[in-house]
């Protein structure tokens, strides 16, 4: 987020959201320690940027049950919020952009990717150049989710899903799905799946369902297989267009 008033004016603030699957045993999300990196810029190589923790949530209320009550096979998620201090960046970004990049150990077992628990999860938002402009003081804020993440799908049922991510700039906006981030870059897809294919799709059984994703809307479609229970990451990017670029 590009700060616009105040004494931070031309800053950015970072943001991180978190999900825990509650129902796993030995995972936990402390308020200390979290931090951001930022790649291919000269000022930031080994700088550790620390994340305050600004709010939790249970989002269990509906379909499941509070993180503190879930063991395993429950249905329980909790949301945590973190924040940077206003940081200015300055420079030109390289074509590659800078890369702000979050990463922990490790991953949720899951069907779709090999050995996910020894994979690190790693989140990046890129900043690109534009028009070559330095990117001190700040012009422009990413593209941000407003829906919550659904994490249950009923076997037999249709999921419609919208991210429903928003340009405070009013850039436009495309959508793409993109492959799973590990310790040491792209995570390896079991057999049958793959970035675009994250559900049980044809590839494994002509009757599946392929999920979709348009790239104009952001709409999610997919019609889960009856009978058929498991866990799949699926990573979906939003990008922000302005004048082309």
């Amino acid at each position: 987020e590009c700060v616009t008033a105040g004494p931070d004016a031309g800053k950015f603030v970072f943001f991180l959201k978190l999900y825990r699957d509650c129902s796993v045993e030995n995972t936990t999300i402390s308020a200390a320690g979290n931090t951001l990196g930022i790649d291919n810029h000269p000022d930031f190589v080994g700088v550790l940027i620390d994340l305050n923790l600004i709010s939790e949530q249970d989002l269990s209320n509906v379909c499941g049950v509070p993180c503190g009550a879930a063991v395993a096979g429950d249905i329980s998620v909790r949301e945590y919020v973190f924040a940077t201090d206003p940081i200015a960046v300055n420079g030109v970004p390289p074509a590659s952009g800078y890369q702000i990049t979050y990463h922990r150990c490790c991953r949720n077992s899951v069907d779709n990717i090999v050995a996910a628990n020894n994979q690190e999860i790693r989140y990046t938002a890129t900043m690109y150049p534009f028009n070559g402009q330095n990117v001190n003081p700040c012009y422009d804020s990413s593209p941000q989710f407003a829906e919550k993440p659904t994490s249950v799908l009923c076997s037999g049922y249709e999921l419609r899903y919208n991210s429903d991510a928003i340009d405070s700039d009013l850039d436009s906006l495309s959508y793409q799905l993109v492959e799973a981030l590990g310790t040491n870059g792209p995570v390896t897809y079991a057999a049958g799946y793959s970035p675009t294919t994250p559900l049980p799709g044809p590839t494994l059984d002509p009757a599946y369902d392929q999920v979709t994703l348009d790239p104009v809307t952001g709409q999610l479609e997919y019609d889960g297989p009856g009978g058929l229970q498991g866990h799949w990451t699926v990573v979906a990017a939003v990008y922000g267009w302005r004048c082309g670029q």
